[in-house]
């Protein structure tokens, strides 16, 4: 039996360049096994083509909801079986701050020298355009660069339009089905992973539960070699702290997560169609 518990989040900020700022709703689910029960974060960003929770509530379903399930199914087994390790995130850039490794939002050509001035720190930078800028428009600002400032950028995530292969820096993969990359996004709440080769964890925006599950997948199946991009705090009010992180490298904050059960244990089911 599957049972749902319908919540919301309010942003402290549009989540990306469709939303509002208004608040979020999202779904809980719950499976029972023999051992007790099992839960799991379904938050769906309806802008960008997801499911709503009244969708899935009627009886639709998608790759998302499909996974959120099998975190239900599967949880209490990663739960038990997952030795806890410290991880690399990323930072995402804001004005002042460069240090690290920088996740860069980029709107468009006009942040070309808000990105080369950032450059000149010691830094690394993953830049973020959503497929807003092309790569021949990318490769005309990357050949104004030198070979020290090309080095610092570790990938362009969702390169526009063109021929990503002849990118003069790597590419990932995010929402965008292209050849050419060289990294992955993966949203562990939202896709199954094929194979972890250069896969780099992302947190989907959601609860406080499933920015946990994205902890137990990549403590399962993940390269903690790579820099990755799971914790993602102040995105919402009465957020958690559920990493402890510093200079770029995070742990589990263990009290955090005996909060999210004791929470999803207080809250009221019902039966899912």
């Amino acid at each position: 039996m599957i049972e749902y518990s319908l919540y919301e989040l309010q942003p402290l900020s549009a989540l990306n360049a469709k939303s509002s700022k208004g608040k979020k709703r999202g779904m809980y689910l719950r499976v029972k096994n023999d051992s007790g029960f099992g839960y799991a974060d379904y938050f769906p960003h309806v802008e960008l083509g997801d499911l709503s929770v009244e969708d899935v509530v009627s009886g639709k379903r998608d790759i998302y909801f499909e996974k959120a399930l099998w975190f239900a199914t599967n949880e209490k087994e990663l739960r038990q079986r997952i030795a806890a390790r410290s991880f690399k995130n990323h930072s995402l850039y804001k004005d002042g701050k460069a240090e690290g490794v920088l996740k860069v939002k980029v709107f468009g050509e006009q942040d070309f020298t808000k990105i080369r001035k950032l450059l000149q720190n010691d830094v690394t930078v993953r830049l973020d355009s959503n497929g807003t800028i092309s790569v021949d428009q990318w490769n005309s600002f990357l050949k104004e660069l030198g070979a020290d400032e090309l080095g610092k950028i570790d990938y362009i995530e969702d390169p526009g339009a063109g021929d990503w292969g002849q990118l003069m820096v790597p590419a990932a993969k995010d929402f965008t089905e292209r050849e050419g990359f060289d990294y992955v996004i993966h949203k562990a709440n939202a896709r199954f992973l094929e194979n972890n080769g250069k896969a780099i964890f992302s947190s989907y925006m959601g609860s406080d539960l499933g920015r946990y599950h994205c902890w137990l997948e990549l403590m399962d199946r993940g390269d903690l070699e790579l820099v990755h991009g799971i914790n993602t705090p102040g995105l919402y009010q009465d957020q958690l702290e559920i990493f402890n992180c510093e200079d770029g490298v995070c742990t589990l904050n263990e009290s955090a997560v005996d909060e999210i059960y004791a929470n999803l244990n207080r809250r009221s089911w019902t039966c899912l169609k």
